[in-house]
């Protein structure tokens, strides 16, 4: 039972990956299909750019820069 469970489990992995290779196949040969994402949309909230505040948002953050909170 535990093998024939096995076999059907890979066999299933396997048509995923050659359905996914065959997709992403033909999505690189037509160019990537359209761009459906959002245009940017500025924040009214402080956050930092990155992980790691620059200079510039640093001394944003010290100046009092940030929008207020609604109570």
């Amino acid at each position: 039972m535990q093998g024939t469970l096995s076999v059907v489990f890979v066999t299933l992995a396997i048509i995923v990956m050659v359905a996914s290779i065959a997709v992403t196949i033909k999505a690189v040969r037509n160019g990537g299909g359209e761009n459906t994402e959002e245009a940017p949309v500025a924040s009214r909230r402080y956050a930092p750019a990155g992980l790691i505040p620059t200079p510039p948002s640093a001394s944003s953050r010290r100046n009092g820069r940030r929008s207020s909170r609604p109570s």
